[in-house]
């Protein structure tokens, strides 16, 4: 009887563990803070303000926040959200030049939270903003202290948009100062891999831990990943191609084994190997321009060469003539 007893027990507590474990799932998915870029004024952000002011700069920026604005109007209302991109598109403008914080929701809450450093008058253009979009199912909530406006939307999150403001009220801050670093993130792109646009990427999606961090007059990005899954990956010894990369050199990356943090590829299938699995060196010389070459260690070279050369024109030309992406040719006598 006793040996039932505590059999019973011990099942208890693990189904009541494994309970208490699922429901105390994050209900943050991504989250941020980050310093905004008006506050980048001393002398060692000088380059980065030339780089930002770049007409080619200037272009790119217009055309991501544009789209994002559309975006971020159809979320709030199907309906509604048309048309009102032009109302989005000045707000992110402050996200992007104010200091601010925020974090997001899985995607089928559509919940999320964000408190941004504003001033008077772009405050009141906010709240007007707000009160435009606001006109739907999905309303947004907004609440101002001082400097800081929180906006928030659905009830995911509803914890998270109490300590904001809270803590707005007593530090009259929501989140603490950054110390040393321009942006703070964290990513859980595990919980997100099911959409479309992520569903497609090559790589196994992984927790990101992200910081940028000011040294002298350039800066250090540092990104830590965490994948759910242990990564079969271990260090081999490097066979530099010294005879075959030189300079003048414009670009280089060298790698080993990155087949290990990719997702199985149906391309690598079809080509008969991931060509990734081992190390592989990847330039570009400033004495050919346009041109990338790759390179990657293999036995038998040149009758791998020979065979794949053969064998991808047949598996592959059809399609990429189909879509005007050119074709493949293997010229024999040149290998």
């Amino acid at each position: 009887m006793e040996k039932v007893f505590c059999k019973s027990l011990a099942l208890a507590l693990v189904i009541g563990t494994t309970l208490a474990c699922r429901g105390a799932v994050d209900p943050v998915v991504a989250r941020y803070h980050f310093v905004g870029t008006s506050q980048l004024t001393g002398p060692s952000y000088d380059h980065v303000r030339k780089i930002l002011t770049q007409p080619t700069s200037v272009e790119f920026r217009n055309l991501v926040l544009n789209r994002y604005a559309s975006a971020i109007a159809a979320t709030i209302s199907s309906t509604d959200g048309k048309g009102r991109g032009e109302v989005v598109r000045p707000l992110l403008d402050d996200l992007l030049a104010n200091e601010s914080a925020g974090a997001f929701g899985a995607p089928e809450t559509a919940s999320f939270v964000v408190a941004v450093r504003l001033s008077k008058d772009r405050a009141a253009a906010w709240t007007e903003a707000i009160q435009k979009l606001g006109q739907s199912a999905n309303a947004l909530r907004f609440e101002q202290d001082g400097d800081w406006l929180i906006v928030s939307r659905g009830d995911a999150l509803k914890d998270l948009e109490s300590k904001f403001a809270n803590d707005l009220k007593r530090n009259h801050r929501p989140v603490p100062a950054l110390k040393d670093t321009v942006l703070d993130a964290n990513i859980d792109w595990p919980r997100l891999e099911k959409l479309p646009a992520l569903a497609s990427l090559p790589f196994k999606p992984a927790v990101l831990h992200v910081q940028v961090t000011p040294k002298a007059d350039h800066f250090r990005t540092e990104i830590h990943a965490h994948y759910p899954h242990p990564i079969d990956w271990k260090a081999q010894p490097w066979k530099l191609p010294t005879d075959t990369i030189h300079d003048p050199l414009v670009s280089f990356s060298a790698g080993q084994n990155a087949a290990a943090f990719m997702k199985p590829s149906q391309l690598a299938e079809r080509i008969g190997e991931n060509p990734f699995t081992n190390e592989f060196f990847v330039w570009a010389n400033l004495s050919v321009p346009f041109e990338t070459a790759a390179l990657f260690p293999m036995k038998n070279a040149q009758r791998h060469l020979q065979s794949i050369g053969r064998e991808l024109p047949s598996k592959f030309n059809s399609e990429l003539e189909a879509n005007g992406e050119g074709q493949l040719k293997w010229l024999e006598k040149t290998n």
